[in-house]
């Protein structure tokens, strides 16, 4: 081939590759928008959609999820799938935005809902998808001491559905709370007397959340819900450093149930209270249901629940099994902590069902489990 052959080849594949590209795949997906039911010229921005496979029995964030994309200003929004097919679309978890889930192109349950096909390279243009507000209620009332009457503040106020806690609330100078944004249903409600010298309970007196009386929420109403607490006991010591005697503080105290037989942290459902040790290392635990005796955890600095750190129960005890009892009301129940980070320490904690053993030497932490 000669030179002027070899030229006008490469123009030819120059100009080919330049003016004549590959006609890039288009998208496969779909595209709609979501709008308020009540005005459905009014788009929602900032809400997310979602695809799922048609095949998965009960499409879930864990099973079954394609993609999704978030609704822009004016509620439009564009998905793309991997394959052509046929899938479900859903607006879901809206909780927190004060519209009720909305699976396409029905409203709930998601049994209902249809299956959309779609082909290689189609977009499809899907009808709206209308959201109603959620008829929220509420729940509120005004915590009261059981001794004179007088208003309770910074109480914490806690509404629990059956996945967790669904509202929160303070207290505020004359006892008052009040909990937005429930969906209709029943709750167990908890009012945790942390920062007072009263009792925390469950409504109404009880302990435990498995003795707590339902409250129920229905749409767009409040459920008054009143608590008087009771005045609590105290546990009260100071924290120590065991070789130099020196006072821990911001050491951090907890206090269980006599029952406890696992952790002892605010996990715990037979918890009942925690302090912070103060400058000179005392403390004092307060608000305790009285009579009753208790198993109370010491640990250096607030390092308690990841095992590592300085850690015992009273009295000098390592695990909560041992641990000696406390009266409510005792004074004097006092810890002292091993400072040298040279010597062996091992802690105890109830892991998984694992007993696992943290052993510091030299300043480095290792655990074994079994």
């Amino acid at each position: 081939m000669t030179t002027k052959h070899t030229v006008a080849c490469f123009l030819l594949f120059f100009f080919s590759i330049s003016f004549f590209p590959v006609t890039a795949q288009s998208a496969t997906g779909f595209t709609g928008r979501v709008v308020e039911a009540s005005s459905p010229t009014t788009g929602i921005a900032n809400l997310w959609v979602d695809v799922f496979d048609c095949t998965s029995p009960n499409p879930s964030y864990t099973n079954g999820w394609i993609a999704g994309d978030s609704t822009d200003s004016n509620g439009n929004y564009t998905i793309n799938v991997p394959t052509p097919g046929s899938y479900k679309i859903a607006s879901l978890h809206l909780a927190n935005t004060g519209y009720l889930d909305n699976w396409y192109d029905k409203d709930i349950p998601l049994g209902t809902a249809d299956c959309v096909p779609v082909s290689n390279e189609q977009i499809v243009q899907l009808q709206d998808i209308a959201l109603t507000p959620a008829e929220n209620g509420s729940i509120s009332g005004v915590v009261t001491s059981a001794v004179d009457n007088s208003n309770i503040a910074n109480v914490i106020v806690y509404a629990y559905d059956s996945t967790g806690v669904a509202g929160v609330a303070t207290t505020v100078s004359d006892g008052t709370y009040k909990i937005t944004g429930l969906l209709p249903g029943n709750y167990t409600v908890y009012f945790g007397a942390f920062y007072t010298p009263y009792t925390s309970e469950w409504y109404d007196d009880k302990l435990a959340q498995n003795e707590a009386n339902p409250v129920p929420v229905v749409a767009l109403a409040d459920t008054p819900t009143n608590a008087q607490l009771a005045l609590g006991g105290t546990i009260s010591g100071k924290v120590t450093y065991k070789e130099t005697g020196a006072a821990i503080a911001g050491a951090w105290v907890d206090v269980c149930d006599d029952s406890t037989i696992t952790v002892c942290n605010s996990s715990s459902p037979t918890w009942r209270g925690f302090a912070i040790t103060d400058a000179d290392g005392v403390y004092t635990v307060q608000g305790l249901p009285s009579p009753g005796t208790y198993k109370v955890h010491f640990h250096e600095k607030n390092t308690s629940y990841s095992g590592v750190g300085i850690s015992e129960f009273y009295n000098d005890k390592r695990n909560i099994s041992s641990a000696d009892s406390v009266s409510v009301n005792s004074t004097n129940i006092d810890a002292a902590l091993q400072d040298n980070p040279n010597l062996t320490q091992v802690y105890e904690v109830l892991l998984r069902k694992k007993t696992c053993h943290y052993v510091a030497i030299n300043g480095k932490t290792v655990s074994v489990c079994q």
